[in-house]
């Protein structure tokens, strides 16, 4: 008579399950490799910042030892000896001075500081003030100041309060642009 009791050895059955979990392990793999559809990694679009100055104009002076960019629409004059003049084209009385001097000009006018904040200048630190005041009977004004003294440059604006959002942000953005050479 046949025995059905007889019994799979167990290093046979092991071997039977190590095999069956390789291929079903396989097929899983296998399965989610080739059939599942892929996942498309979209990279994130970073937008850079536009530089606001890139179609501007650069005026540079060995001379004195710096450059800036300034506004298509604005000219630059040497016109007088330690100076230079950033003017509006369009609105010739608006301009920004820099002055080649040891300290700032003495005040001649009637100021008033409205606000004086820190700025950094080509990575020199120093003060911008913004103030109001009369010159030599002008209407009241708005000016805007930066001295550096480490470079001896007293950089200067004045205009009227009109016009004085849209001029300040000007003078902040070729402030920005100041670069000193050596």
């Amino acid at each position: 008579m046949i025995n059905l009791n007889k019994g799979v050895s167990a290093p046979i059955a092991l071997t039977i399950i190590i095999v069956l979990a390789v291929i079903i392990g396989g097929g899983i793999i296998a399965y989610q490799y080739y059939w599942l559809p892929k996942e498309e990694v979209k990279k994130s679009e970073i937008e850079t910042p536009k530089d606001e100055t890139s179609d501007w104009k650069t005026y540079s002076n060995e001379e004195y030892g710096f450059e800036f960019k300034y506004p298509e629409t604005w000219n630059v004059s040497e016109e007088y000896a330690n100076m230079v003049e950033i003017i509006n084209i369009n609105k010739p009385l608006e301009k920004i001075i820099i002055l080649k001097s040891s300290g700032p000009p003495p005040e001649t006018m009637d100021m008033q500081i409205i606000e004086s904040k820190t700025v950094i200048v080509d990575n020199i630190t120093t003060t911008r003030e913004l103030m109001r005041g009369r010159f030599e009977d002008n209407k009241d004004n708005y000016y805007l100041r930066v001295f550096i003294p480490e470079k001896n440059i007293f950089y200067h604006a004045d205009f009227n309060k009109d016009n004085f959002e849209e001029f300040s942000l000007i003078y902040n953005k070729i402030l920005s642009t100041f670069k000193f050479i050596d």
